[in-house]
């Protein structure tokens, strides 16, 4: 496997691929760039994604990195989001079983109780490119927002962690998440949110997609 290393970076080859629209001297364009003006399917370091079918999605130009992708619904509204995002991470050792794997990635550790509790959170193995994947769904409060700070938010997350056979130590990390106050929550946009999962897909290369 070979060893990479991520940075934040944002490179023109890159948004290339989203809207065609890049000059010589850099990027030349609007920054939110709508999926009818993206590529029908945009690869990035490791993995690919297609665009959103709907076209109230978004991607926002200087979100976007080699190794990570990001769209956003365009929602009106100052408290509530729904984002779909794909990226690579490093973890800290090549898994030795499953179980290891789904110990390795577990996705329900709460790092700031002070503003986030945990609800509810399900987590399952299954293979998937024939990769170990790890599938995961969690409900949250997020209690200290800084767009709501005198109502709490519901944060709903679903995604998957995936074993990258092309780099050493490193996942694929797809989800969507849906934030907002209780009554903004819009249980129809979870089908969209899981049609993006679908189509995040493992690459070894651009256009190289691992069976």
């Amino acid at each position: 496997m070979r060893k990479i290393f991520f940075k934040v970076v944002f490179l023109t080859a890159t948004i290339s691929l989203f809207c065609g629209c890049v000059a010589r001297g850099g990027y030349i364009g609007p920054n939110k760039v709508y999926p009818y003006s993206m590529a029908p399917r945009i690869h990035h370091t490791g993995f690919s994604v297609a665009r959103p079918k709907s076209p109230d999605w978004y991607l926002y130009v200087p979100e976007q990195e080699q190794a990570r992708a990001v769209f956003r619904k365009d929602l009106r509204g100052r408290t509530y989001s729904f984002v779909a995002e794909a990226s690579l991470r490093q973890i800290p050792r090549n898994p030795s079983s499953e179980e290891d794997f789904a110990s390795l990635v577990k996705q329900d550790e709460i790092h700031d109780e002070e503003r986030f509790q945990l609800v509810y959170y399900h987590q399952h193995l299954e293979l998937r490119q024939g990769q170990w994947c790890l599938f995961y769904a969690g409900n949250l409060l997020d209690k200290k927002a800084p767009n709501s700070p005198d109502q709490p938010l519901v944060f709903i997350v679903h995604g998957f962690l995936c074993i990258h056979p092309a780099f050493d130590k490193t996942v694929l990390h797809a989800q969507y998440s849906e934030r907002g106050l209780k009554r903004e929550i819009d249980p129809s946009f979870s089908e969209e949110g899981e049609q993006s999962l679908k189509e995040v897909r493992l690459e070894s290369g651009p256009g190289k997609t691992i069976d």
